[in-house]
C-alpha cells in the first residue's frame, strides 16, 4: 500500500462517518448554530472532487507553504473531523439523537 492508497483509505473513512452525522441532522435545523458568531451545520457540510494528489501543487508561498493536493486533503480530512464533532454536539444540544459513527 502506498501513501496515495493511504490517503484515500482514510478519506473515504472519514467520508462515511460525515454522511452519518450529516443525515442526522433534521432538514429544518440545517440553517441552525448555536450562537451568532458559530457556523451554520450546512456550510459545515463540504465537497470536493478526486484529483491528482501528486503533481498538483497548493502555492501559499504567500502564507510561508507550497505542498501537494494529497497533503492538503489529508488536511481537509483533519478539518472535516472536526466538524463531524461540532456537528455532533449541535445535535446534542439541539436535542436531536446523534447517530454512533464510531462502528
Amino acid at each position: 500500500m502506498n501513501v496515495t492508497d493511504i490517503i484515500l483509505i482514510n478519506l473515504k473513512e472519514i467520508r462515511r462517518r460525515s454522511i452519518k452525522v450529516w443525515e442526522a441532522i433534521p432538514e429544518d435545523k440545517l440553517d441552525w448554530n448555536p450562537d451568532k458568531g458559530a457556523m451554520p451545520c450546512l456550510e459545515m457540510i463540504s465537497t470536493f472532487s478526486e484529483e491528482d494528489l501528486t503533481t498538483i501543487q497548493i502555492d501559499r508561498s504567500d502564507v510561508g507553504y507550497v505542498r501537494s493536493l494529497g497533503d492538503m486533503l489529508m488536511r481537509i480530512g483533519y478539518h472535516e473531523s472536526v466538524h463531524a464533532g461540532q456537528l455532533l454536539q449541535y445535535l446534542r444540544i439541539m436535542g436531536v439523537d446523534r447517530p454512533r459513527i464510531w462502528d
